[in-house]
């Protein structure tokens, strides 16, 4: 049985993702954000971070097709390749309700994903269940393409 370390990220109440431990590289909490016009709605903002303006996006926005309110914002701050055989690193940022968490992901977590939301077909490559919570395993790279 394979095991490994992942992320597991709040992006609305009670609704996870899951991405690799790797991926996560800094996490700011009440984050300086800026208005993009003529945007849509789950990725109208960005942040700035290290003299880099970075998208962020809010899945649970992208998912749910409707603004959400937040009380707390979190802004993971996540590496990734655009494809395999490019070396580049790109940098992006996730919307977040809550810290993330380091978790142990193993074979037998593995599940199917919901069916509900569409959308996740378009970002999620697989599914586990954690704690009661079907958590998908989002692809990065489609993410911010």
């Amino acid at each position: 049985m394979a095991q490994t370390t992942a992320w597991l990220l709040e992006i609305d109440d009670n609704s996870y993702i899951a991405i690799a431990e790797k991926a996560m590289i800094h996490i700011v909490l009440e984050p300086k954000l800026f208005h993009i016009p003529h945007t849509p709605q789950h990725c109208h903002q960005v942040i700035l971070w290290q003299h880099e303006l970075l998208p962020v996006v809010d899945l649970a926005v992208y998912l749910q097709q409707k603004p959400i309110e937040r009380s707390q914002t979190f802004i993971a701050i996540v590496a990734y390749q655009k494809t395999p055989y490019n070396q580049s690193i790109h940098y992006g940022s996730l919307s977040l309700n809550s810290a993330p968490a380091r978790i142990q992901v193993n074979d037998n977590q593995q599940c199917a994903l919901p069916i509900e939301p569409k959308r996740w077909q378009q970002i999620a490559i697989s599914c586990i269940q954690h704690q009661n919570n079907i958590v998908p395993i989002v692809d990065l790279t489609k993410v911010f393409s």
